[in-house]
């Protein structure tokens, strides 16, 4: 029986519908075949950047805990005539750079300046505190906050440091109660807080930075627990920023990484 024209011309086009199902269906196959080999090749790969990423923090970690350890001991070994001396040095030259800076930048106003209470051998900038109520300064102290108040920005796996203003008429009997205790972790709501207003990071106008080790690239090496680190990108833009340290202090060079740091200027005497 002789076929239609229209028959045959519906059977060429199933014939052609089949070719191309077919050659869809091996290519569908070698796509997902490749993609299958790229899933297992990529995911080991992941994994050994992962563990290499580990490797590589853990070295640095335990860098820098031997750095620390190893400076530490030779701040502690300033004899205290020694450390009196350059601490009274070190105020003397960041209150004369506090005072320019307000002269170019604010001079019709006072300043809220970010400090902080003197633990063990650090640089002890109490004079330095002293002149600033004097001068009519707002003295802003940090304190640590517990992990589980972190906001929502913020690492929560880690303490969490924060400021309060502390007027001048209060500052004795907060350094027995409140910033004579800068180890301490607080919770925000403790009744030992109230009396002292809170001061945002935006808020401080100069901030004053305490150290276990620097380098002349001004890399600095803190007491591990990233504090200000995590601080720092927090402040407005163009607050004036000084570390203070002892000249024993500098080293070679101080481990780091894209996390931690560098000050602008570090103070040393």
């Amino acid at each position: 029986m002789n076929k239609s024209p229209i028959d045959s011309s519906f059977e060429r086009e199933q014939e052609k519908q089949k070719a191309t199902t077919s050659v869809a269906q091996q290519n569908s196959f070698m796509s997902t075949s490749l993609a299958q080999q790229s899933s297992s090749t990529t995911a080991p790969s992941m994994k050994q950047d992962a563990r290499a990423d580990g490797v590589q923090q853990k070295a640095l970690d335990q860098e820098k805990r031997a750095l620390r350890k190893h400076m530490l001991g030779l701040r502690d070994a300033i004899d205290h005539k020694s450390r009196a001396t350059k601490s009274t040095n070190i105020c003397r030259q960041v209150a004369h750079l506090i005072s320019a800076w307000q002269q170019e930048h604010m001079p019709a106003d006072r300043m809220t300046i970010g400090v902080y209470f003197p633990m063990g051998s650090e640089v002890d900038i109490r004079e330095l505190i002293d002149w600033a109520y004097q001068n009519g300064h707002t003295v802003a102290f940090p304190y640590l906050i517990r992990k589980d108040y972190a906001a929502a920005d913020e690492i929560r796996a880690l303490p969490t440091m924060r400021f309060r203003t502390i007027p001048a008429t209060h500052y004795h009997d907060a350094c027995q109660n409140f910033i004579g205790k800068p180890l301490k972790t607080w919770d925000p709501t403790d009744a030992a807080l109230e009396a002292y207003p809170a001061c945002e990071p935006n808020q401080i106008d100069a901030l004053v930075v305490p150290l276990v080790a620097f380098d002349q690239e001004l890399h600095r090496l803190g007491y591990g627990g990233a504090c200000y680190d995590r601080l720092l990108p927090r402040l407005k833009e163009g607050v004036l920023v000084s570390g203070v340290a002892f000249c024993e202090q500098q080293t070679g060079s101080v481990p780091h990484d894209d996390r931690d740091i560098s000050l602008p200027r570090i103070i040393k005497a």
